[in-house]
């Protein structure tokens, strides 16, 4: 199972987004966990980091945001 991670300054209101993300990867038989920190808890987390589209994020685009990520996994 792959993970995916997205970090914010709270943690809180990406959680919509991954809710959406994770509903995308189940419809399409996709198994990812997908989950939202806060900046404070993922710096210990992650090493390597990219930037999610400021419109997909504000649009809540959770199908444009996980296919991002599928491109950075490869």
């Amino acid at each position: 199972m792959k993970k995916i991670l997205l970090v914010c300054s709270a943690g809180m209101s990406t959680s919509m987004l991954v809710k959406k993300m994770q509903d995308t990867a189940n419809k399409e038989g996709k198994e990812y966990e997908v989950e939202a920190l806060a900046l404070s808890e993922a710096e210990t987390k992650v090493d390597e980091v990219d930037v999610i589209d400021m419109q997909q994020y504000g649009m809540m685009d959770g199908e444009g945001v996980l296919k991002h990520a599928e491109s950075l996994m490869k």
